[in-house]
Order: C-alpha cells, then sequence, then structure tokens
C-alpha cells in the first residue's frame, strides 16, 4: 500500500515499523499517514527508495485517525472550505447541490474539486443520473463537518434546507431522517420532529423496529425541549406512545426499554390533553403489567377508558386485553366470548390491516389464536385444528411480521399440545427464520423451545434439553412468563426422560412458582399432572401422587379444560388401573366427545 502511494519506490524497513506501529495497520490510517508525510516532507523519495528525513523515528506523528485527517484538510487551502460544505449535505453530494450551497463561482468549485480528489478526500460518481462527489470514507465527512464552528454550521444547514425546498422534487431524494438532522442542526425543533416522526412511522411499517425507536427516542427528547403547548404535549404523548410500541416489538414486553417507555407513557397521560394516544398508552401499560392478577385489574381501567373514547377501535382493543387476561388465569368459558366479541368489533371496524400500536399484532389474528387454544383446552381438538390454520391464514394475507410472529406462536404452541410433531417443526422453523430476520430475540428463543420439545417427542431428550435450557435463558431476559409454565413442564419430561426426576420436579416447582407470582393458572392441572407422571416413574409416595392428580383434576374441572382432565384421567388410569379411575374417566369422555370406547395411550396422546 505504501509502495503504491510512494509511486512505486520501495520503503525502508525502519520506515515501515514506524507507521505500522503508529497505525497498527489500520490501512485507511497507513494509508492517509504515509501521504501526510509525503506532503509535508517528512518522508522523501531517494533513488527509488522511501526514507524519513532525519532519523528513522524523527516525523511527528498525530495522536489519532481523525487528527490526522484533520491535519490534511487544513493543508487544502481553499478547497477545505468545499469540503465543509459537502459535510453538511451528506456523504454523496451532487455537484449542483454542492455548488448552489457553496456558492463558488464555476472555476473556483473546478479547482476545489478538482483538489479535493486529487488529495483522495473524495471522489467523482453517478448518483440518480447526476454528477456527484463522495466522501471516500464516512471519517472524512466528519472531519470535514467537526472542523467547522458552531456559528457556522447554523447557517449552512438552513441555506441547504431552504434551497431544497424551493424545489419540491429535490425533497423526494432525502430521507426523512436526514431531513430531520438538518432541521436539528438549523434549530428548526418543530420540523425536526416532524421529520423524525415520518422516518419512525416508515421504519415501523418496514418492521425495522430498532431503528423506529432511535428515530422516536430522538424525537421525544427534541419536543420534550420545545414550549409545552397542548399539541406539543399531545405530540409528545403520540411519540412515547409510539416508542414503547417500537420497543415492544423488537424487544418483547419484559425489556426493561419496553416497561419505561409506557410508563413515560401514562406519566406523560396524567398531565396531557385527552387524545386517541392515551388509550394506547394505558394499553401498554396492561401489557407490562409485573403480574398477570395485575393485568386483569388495569384491563377493567382499560374498558372504563375505551366506553369514553369514541371508535370501535377502542372498545375492540380492551377486548383484546379482556380475552388475553381470560386465559392466563384459565377462565377458558370469557376468554372466547371476549374474543368472539372482539372479532365483531373487528369486523364493525372494516380493518384491512393490523393494529400496530396494541402489541404489534393484528387483534383477529389473536382472537383466532386465542379461541384455537380455548378450543382444544375444552375438548374441541377438531375444531382448534381448524380455527388455527384460518389464524395462519390471516396473519400471512397481512403481510405483517408482528402479527405473523404471533400466528406462528400460537400454532407451534397448539401443535405441541396436539402431538404432532411435523407440524411443530416447520412452524418451529418459520418462527426462527421470521426472527433471526427481524432480530427478535424472545420469539427466536420460543422456536428454540418448541423444537426442543419436537426433539423429545421424536426420543431424543438430551438435544431437547439444550434447546429447551437455551430458549427459556433468553426467555427469562427478554419475555413475558405467561408460558413459562408450558415451558417448564416440557423441561420437566427433558429432564424426567434423562432420569434426573429431582431436577424434573425442580422444573415443575419453577412453573407452580410462576402461577404463584404471576396468577398465570391456565396450565396448573397439567404441572401438576407432570408432577404425578414423575413420581411415578421414580417411585415416589403413592399418597402424593394421588394429591398431586387430584390437584389436577380439581384444577381442570374448575377451568373446564377438559382436554387437560382427560390427561389426568389417563395418568390415573394407567397408575392406579381400578374401578374408581375408570368412572372418572368416562365421566370425563363423556364431556368430551359423548361416551364411548376408552381411549388408547395413543389417544392419550393425540387428544
Amino acid at each position: 500500500m505504501i509502495t503504491r502511494i510512494g509511486g512505486g519506490s520501495v520503503l525502508e524497513p525502519a520506515l515501515a515499523r514506524q507507521i505500522y506501529q503508529v497505525t497498527d495497520g489500520v490501512p485507511l490510517y497507513v494509508e492517509e499517514l504515509t501521504r501526510a508525510l509525503m506532503e509535508t516532507g517528512q518522508v522523501i523519495e531517494k533513488h527509488g527508495r522511501l526514507f524519513t528525513r532525519g532519523a528513522a523515528d524523527g516525523f511527528i506523528t498525530p495522536t489519532s485517525l481523525l487528527d490526522l485527517l484533520t491535519a490534511r484538510l487544513d493543508s487544502l487551502g481553499s478547497a477545505k472550505e468545499l469540503a465543509q460544505v459537502a459535510a453538511v449535505i451528506g456523504r454523496i453530494v451532487p455537484l449542483d447541490d454542492l455548488a448552489a450551497i457553496s456558492m463558488l463561482d464555476n472555476q473556483r468549485l473546478e479547482a476545489a474539486t478538482d483538489r479535493l480528489i486529487a488529495s483522495g478526500h473524495m471522489r467523482a460518481v453517478q448518483d440518480r443520473g447526476m454528477t456527484a462527489l463522495e466522501f471516500r470514507h464516512a471519517l472524512f465527512q466528519k472531519a470535514a463537518y467537526d472542523s467547522l464552528l458552531k456559528s457556522q454550521l447554523k447557517p449552512l444547514h438552513a441555506r441547504y434546507l431552504k434551497w431544497l425546498k424551493a424545489e419540491p422534487s429535490r425533497l423526494m431524494h432525502v430521507r426523512p431522517e436526514r431531513l430531520a438532522s438538518h432541521c436539528e442542526a438549523a434549530g428548526f425543533y418543530d420540523c425536526a420532529v416532524r421529520h423524525l416522526l415520518a422516518a419512525g412511522t416508515s421504519a415501523v411499517q418496514a418492521s425495522a423496529n430498532l431503528e423506529a425507536a432511535r428515530h422516536l427516542q430522538r424525537a421525544v427528547e427534541l419536543n420534550a425541549s420545545m414550549e409545552q403547548t397542548d399539541a406539543v404535549m399531545t405530540r409528545g404523548l403520540q411519540l412515547q406512545v409510539m416508542l414503547a410500541s417500537a420497543f415492544l416489538a423488537a424487544k418483547g414486553p419484559g425489556a426493561p426499554e419496553t416497561k419505561d417507555s409506557y410508563t413515560a407513557a401514562v406519566a406523560l397521560s396524567e398531565t396531557t390533553p385527552e387524545s386517541e394516544w392515551h388509550f394506547p398508552a394505558y394499553w401498554g401499560w396492561w401489557r407490562v403489567s409485573d403480574t398477570f392478577a395485575l393485568m386483569a385489574e388495569r384491563a377493567e381501567r382499560l374498558v372504563e377508558v375505551s366506553e369514553r373514547m369514541s371508535g370501535v377501535e377502542f372498545k375492540l382493543q380492551a377486548r383484546h386485553c379482556k380475552w388475553a387476561n381470560a386465559f392466563q388465569m384459565g377462565d377458558l368459558c370469557n376468554s372466547m366470548t371476549h374474543a368472539h366479541d372482539g372479532l365483531a368489533l373487528y369486523a364493525e371496524a372494516g380493518h384491512d390491516g393490523p393494529g400496530a400500536l396494541y402489541g404489534g399484532h393484528d387483534a383477529k389474528v389473536c382472537a383466532l389464536g386465542e379461541i384455537a387454544l380455548c378450543q382444544w383446552m375444552t375438548g374441541n381438538a377438531d375444531a382448534a385444528r381448524k380455527t388455527i390454520v384460518e389464524t395462519l391464514e390471516w396473519a400471512e394475507a397481512l403481510d405483517h411480521p408482528g402479527s405473523l410472529f404471533h400466528a406462528l406462536d400460537i400454532a407451534a404452541m397448539l401443535h405441541c399440545h396436539l402431538r404432532d410433531c411435523a407440524a411443530v417443526e416447520e412452524l418451529a422453523r418459520r418462527l426462527a427464520t421470521l426472527a433471526a430476520t427481524h432480530e427478535v430475540d424472545d420469539y427466536a428463543a420460543k422456536a428454540m423451545i418448541y423444537d426442543g420439545w419436537r426433539l423429545l417427542e421424536s426420543g431424543d431428550p438430551q438435544a431437547a434439553l439444550q434447546g429447551i435450557e437455551r430458549g427459556l435463558a433468553i426467555m427469562r431476559d427478554v419475555g413475558t412468563p405467561e408460558d413459562f409454565p408450558v415451558f417448564y413442564c416440557m423441561l420437566a419430561q427433558c429432564r424426567r426422560a434423562l432420569g434426573a426426576h429431582e431436577n424434573a420436579l425442580a422444573a415443575l416447582d419453577e412453573g407452580r412458582s410462576v402461577i404463584d407470582l404471576q396468577g398465570v393458572i391456565y396450565w396448573g392441572a397439567e404441572l401438576e399432572r407432570q408432577a404425578a407422571e414423575t413420581l411415578i416413574v421414580s417411585n415416589g409416595d403413592v399418597s402424593e401422587i394421588t394429591y398431586c392428580l387430584n390437584e389436577s383434576c380439581d384444577i381442570a374441572t374448575a377451568q373446564g379444560a377438559h382436554a387437560l382432565a382427560l390427561r389426568t384421567a389417563m395418568t390415573r388410569m394407567q397408575s392406579q388401573p381400578d374401578s374408581d379411575s375408570e368412572q372418572r374417566l368416562r365421566a370425563i369422555l363423556d364431556k368430551v366427545a359423548g361416551g364411548g370406547r376408552l381411549p388408547t395411550p395413543t389417544m392419550h396422546m393425540r387428544c
């Protein structure tokens, strides 16, 4: 590299060592230091070789690459001013833009342009069919921009904005976040916030939620620095809600950023004139509740708020909260009622797209998925299969990643319940692919868990254990615990299959803790049945086994969870084959399928 810059001259070893020590071998640093040393005469060419002038360690070295680039910029004379103007405009600058903002005549513009290209700071390129200059590296642009005084920056950015707005077609080629940057630097904060809002909205629509969060976070900060009129305060609440929603979609409801953002949104809503943004603030406040018992309380508050506000959407999203809460609390009948009510409101609202502000997924996808789970739980597996097909079809038709995530998650869970390994394998694969594409950790973790369950059912408990444990570790950091009891049951099954019975019971105890702390009780019956199964294979105390089975039966009966009651009755029949067990089993079968012959173990697994 140095030889090329030196016109083919051979480099002295001592000089090579010193350049390497200063630059650590960073290519751009090597290149620019060599240019600077030759331009200042500290390195000379003699008889086809490059030497330092004087002692081998005698040349002056900059403290950093940026300092070096700044020093080289200073050596450009009048061309430096053109580089500074170009740095304000961007990395790639059409010559027409540069001529207009620099206000140089053609002769001076051409001379400065040639100097920048010859020095290696910029290069000529084509941009949208126009001749343009491009900074050869982002650090060249940074050095030129940072060399401007604050008193110079404001008018340059303002001049560029005025020139852009003088011809609307010019604005078409500038992204809103770049316009926002120019507005902020020019001191036009209201304009900057509007462009950041547009950039954030565009990123949300593209499911680039982390990018959206960056734009919206800056918009929140700038908006807060302005005089707080009613309009500015309402916009501040809008920005905060959108920021929280972006974090919810990108990082999950358990992430600190999500919780902090919704907390801030609710705080703003307390002092902001009531608007359409109050409801989504409270909705997020509901979603990030620490326990599901608290969620149930907040859901009632949401219903009250929705009744005060005009519009079907608010009533729909209040039902959205209610059906989710009812399911988590094991109130399957009410969950289905609220979901069906929600579907009617959804139809009334005439939706043709997803509601991104509410959990990052479409309400109809959620309602259908919840109904499918409730149908399976209450013993109607055939209806559940049909409903989940409808759920997936609707999510795919929407072409909205957040809704497809939700549908794939519910579908994978349902097919685990149905013991359909082939379906789970495909759904977990799709979920993992989508999570990788959009960098969503909690769904990537769920894909690991579902595939781990599939490996367990396929006879590889060791691989299953690794996948489930890895997924759970991620979920504990970024997820919410509504599905933890199910996942701990899967973990217990893996450990039991490997003969680690005490560890299996410990996993089930963790699931019970989630129920006690969070109020997620819909899977309580299965936790108790799994405990009985573990005690049976480890020759545990018969009275303890009976206690767990009775607890499981009582919970399932109270919830109307006939599928779980059937599992419990089968476990009891297999471990305690007496007339009482047979009568219990027949009673469940009467509720599920109108009686009939006793199920085989295979039928039990497919219930």
